[in-house]
């Protein structure tokens, strides 16, 4: 593959083709300062998207306010430096609110072999004063399902903090998981729920 520079226009087209799967991933990257990049752009993209709905057509116009702000959470999730500002970020989500969430993009692999990387999506909201983590993966690789949840105590919050910092390391190997481990980001969130759903 010869590497080029993609115009705006160019990135913002990537991003939406591999967002809806029209396309296999072969250039963007999820992690360090090149995956705050290209999420900055997407999460960006959605909420011009959102703000320029004057009909409801893509969420309900009652709604679209607080999406906006959870998906400019989402933002700051990545820009967060430390793992006490992704703490305050989940203290402060509205108790089931379905429009207060925020998106964590995250890369793990589906096997031993270095080629086998995929990235999915931790929705991570409060339902019933609980922090729920919603793990969509298109792929059905982990738990044979689009999607599984679990619930990290709230004895739990400092350490989960933590780990979702580092989600956003380039290193296959950090304090909190193996990245050569097949699915190990994921079945380290189901080990700090006390409910497998």
């Amino acid at each position: 593959m010869v590497a080029k520079e993609l115009s705006e226009f160019e990135h913002r087209e990537e991003l939406l083709a591999l967002t809806l799967s029209l396309k296999e991933n072969d250039s963007i990257t999820t992690r360090g300062n090149e995956g705050k990049k290209h999420y900055r752009l997407l999460f960006n993209t959605y909420i011009k998207m959102l703000e320029s709905d004057n009909n409801g057509f893509f969420v309900k116009t009652e709604d679209k306010q607080n999406i906006i702000l959870s998906l400019k959470r989402t933002i700051d999730f990545r820009e967060a430096k430390k793992p006490e500002a992704i703490k305050q970020m989940i203290d402060q989500l509205r108790n089931n609110d379905p429009t207060d969430f925020f998106i964590i993009p995250v890369s793990y692999r589906t096997s031993t072999k270095k080629a086998s990387k995929h990235a999915s999506s931790l929705l991570i909201y409060k339902k019933e004063n609980k922090c729920v983590v919603t793990m969509i993966d298109k792929d059905r690789g982990f738990k044979k399902c689009f999607g599984s949840y679990v619930t990290i105590p709230s004895n739990q919050m400092s350490y989960f903090s933590e780990f979702l910092q580092e989600t956003k390391s380039v290193s296959d190997f950090t304090k909190y998981f193996n990245r050569v481990e097949p699915y190990s980001l994921l079945k380290n969130i189901v080990a700090l729920s006390n409910e497998k759903k």
